[in-house]
């Protein structure tokens, strides 16, 4: 669940167990704000969709076991994950370009680290 500094709900995250392809619902107010997958079939690099209901289609692409990757739309970069802005091991930064709802790509960037950790314990 992600949280407002006061402590309410903003979104909460559920991973979908039967599904083809690695995935996860994100909800607001238990209803279903966008669902991420990941692309079964790439070869150099991860890359997963991030499709918002009835709105945008993101893509996550980059080296994602290392959070160095950026999400875009449209081509356009929207938020930057790296690890490299810390020296703390378990610690990387998501940069939110504006005009983009945070807590949606926050979320989305949370989905992306444990659907790949999760792969990387089972291979």
């Amino acid at each position: 669940m992600l949280e407002d500094p006061n402590g309410s709900e903003l979104l909460t995250i559920e991973s979908k167990l039967l599904a083809v392809r690695p995935t996860m619902k994100i909800l607001r107010d238990d209803k279903l704000v966008a669902t991420v997958t990941k692309k079964l079939l790439t070869f150099l690099h991860q890359h997963y969709t991030i499709q918002v209901e009835g709105g945008t289609t993101y893509e996550a692409e980059g080296n994602i076991t290392s959070h160095e990757y950026e999400i875009t739309s449209n081509g356009t970069a929207v938020a930057h994950i790296s690890k490299d802005w810390f020296t703390v091991t378990d610690s990387y930064g998501v940069a939110i370009g504006p005009g983009q709802d945070p807590a949606l790509l926050l979320a989305s960037a949370i989905c992306v680290d444990e659907i790949a950790e999760e792969q990387s314990e089972h291979h």
